[in-house]
């Protein structure tokens, strides 16, 4: 059986002899339908920000730098929205 595992930033704090209860908390507002949506939107972005590429401009490399902070923010979120049973972990 696989343990369930989420974001260690999530028990940050919490006791470890409530860890178990904390985590059965946090699946079941991950588990909602507007979470799951912002999870969508989410990588929507994602995949749209990976392909920004405008070598054209004479600040590309800023702009890039920017880019590459965006997703790094996104990858962030999605890290802690991702649920305890998620096969794409």
């Amino acid at each position: 059986m696989r343990k369930q595992r989420i974001s260690t930033v999530w028990l940050v704090g919490v006791p470890k002899e409530d860890h178990n209860k904390t985590i059965e908390r946090i699946n079941y507002y991950l588990e909602d339908k507007t979470t799951e949506r912002v999870r969508q939107i989410l990588l929507d972005k994602l995949s749209t920000k990976e392909l920004d590429f405008d070598y054209n401009n004479p600040n590309w490399a800023y702009r890039q730098a920017h880019n590459n902070g965006y997703v790094e923010a996104l990858r962030e979120v999605l890290t802690l929205l991702q649920k305890a049973n998620d096969p794409n972990e």
